[in-house]
């Protein structure tokens, strides 16, 4: 994040580096991170902005199949969690470092930082079945 103060904008930075392949079995493959606690966010979606070094990272997700669709994800207000859907012709590669950052509006009071996390579904890793 890079502002913690309350109700201002605050850019989350997100770096991902699978250290198994990941590929899609069953569509949607999704991404949920959860921990967004009070968040503040308009309308139901987030614009997904790059990264330098990022590998395009802001390009591996959509919330449809329209051009408008691509660098965005979801926003579930009612369990304060960001939801990434990969997008049908992207893939994410073994060791390969990705980034891209979305913006919220910090809480309205003063809060602990609660415990982020991120969990897959729908996805296959190589070698675990």
């Amino acid at each position: 994040q890079d502002n913690a103060l309350v109700q201002e904008l605050n850019t989350i930075t997100l770096t991902l580096m699978p250290q198994y392949l990941v590929d899609r079995i069953q569509f949607p493959t999704a991404l949920t991170l959860s921990g967004l606690l009070n968040a503040q966010v308009e309308g139901q979606y987030l614009d997904l902005l790059a990264v330098d070094g990022g590998n395009q990272g802001d390009e591996l997700f959509c919330v449809g199949s329209e051009a408008g669709d691509k660098a965005k994800v979801l926003w579930n207000a009612s369990t304060d969690t960001v939801v990434m859907t990969l997008c049908n012709d992207k893939e994410i590669i073994v060791d390969t470092e990705y980034a891209f950052s979305f913006q919220v509006t910090n809480p309205i009071v003063v809060q602990e930082s609660p415990p982020i996390s991120i969990y897959s579904m729908n996805v296959q890793v190589d070698g675990f079945f």
